[in-house]
């Protein structure tokens, strides 16, 4: 029966082969924080009481993005870019760590992320991050606790 339709189809007009990978889902990852069992996932960083710079931030922090439904908020998450998919400091910091296990492209690709829109994301952090130095002391420490090291 197959063949059957497939003679009827001219060779020119049969669709090109079809190839289907199959969907990978990411691995479940877990950065250890400190001492032994405390451990939390990579998005959700360990916060050690209000940040001491998050009150001169002039940024909310609430997060509005698409990506806050799979990414739960702490208290202390700063919301840099209100209504993008990259909105608050810990999706970025989320990022650089995961890029440190696998190429970055797949972290990206993994994210729906484009790298020219990470690109242009990182631009504007940096410019802020430079208007407000605040802001780029709070990406360090934010870093360093999702390292697991002691600020």
């Amino acid at each position: 029966m197959i063949d059957a339709l497939a003679a009827t189809v001219p060779p020119d007009e049969a669709a090109p082969p079809t190839v289907r990978f199959p969907a990978e889902s990411p691995p479940p990852a877990v950065l250890v924080v400190s001492g032994p069992g405390a451990a939390v996932r990579p998005h959700s960083l360990p916060v050690a009481g209000p940040s001491p710079f998050a009150a001169s931030l002039p940024f909310p922090q609430t997060r509005t993005a698409p990506m806050a439904a799979r990414c739960p908020a702490d208290a202390g998450t700063i919301d840099v870019f209100p209504g993008e998919r990259l909105s608050s400091l810990d999706d970025f910091v989320r990022l650089q760590l995961a890029s440190r296990r696998i190429t970055f492209l797949s972290v990206l690709d993994r994210e729906g992320i484009s790298p020219e829109y990470y690109t242009e994301m990182t631009r504007r952090l940096d410019a802020l991050m430079r208007e407000v130095p605040a802001l780029g002391e709070e990406f360090e420490l934010r870093l360093r606790l999702a390292e697991g090291r002691a600020a």
